[in-house]
């Protein structure tokens, strides 16, 4: 039995399309690390290179290294079978933000059972402060109550 590869190889094998995608998965693996694990894809439009990556920070580091890329690729364009005819007028990067596609599940709202029993003694002679620790207390024994 073929394997997927050997069937796409020979449909489309003289196909444009599968010449660069050829071309672009080789360039990608001659990357530097540091650009591969942000590298989320790249494509070619109008004869520029699209590079795009995950994080905005390694752009900028890209255009510092736009010589590197390009000697990469001017040995592609030489020396790998499926670059030869394609051509790239410029190489231009920007950062795509893709949220992960896990979904949160929403747990319900957690609920906590009183420990208190609201027994303490009111020393306080000021009768306001009283009746407001009073009130108090009864909140908490009322709590501890119906959550038993």
């Amino acid at each position: 039995m073929k394997n997927a590869s050997a069937i796409f190889h020979h449909l489309f094998s003289n196909h444009k399309k599968f010449y660069e995608s050829k071309c672009l998965g080789k360039l990608q693996e001659l990357l530097p690390p540091k650009f591969k694990e942000y590298l989320t894809h790249l494509y070619i439009k109008n004869k520029t290179l699209y590079f795009v990556f995950s994080h905005p920070a390694f752009v900028m580091e890209f255009n510092y290294n736009k010589k590197v890329i390009n000697d990469i690729l001017k040995m592609l364009q030489k020396n790998y079978i499926f670059c030869h005819d394609i051509t790239i007028a410029s190489i231009k990067s920007y950062a795509k933000f893709t949220p992960s596609s896990t979904v949160q599940k929403s747990s319900p709202m957690q609920r906590y059972r009183e420990r208190a029993e609201g027994k303490f003694t009111i020393y306080s002679k000021n009768e306001e402060i009283r009746k407001l620790l009073l009130a108090i207390q009864r909140s908490i024994q009322t709590n501890a109550n119906t959550t038993r």
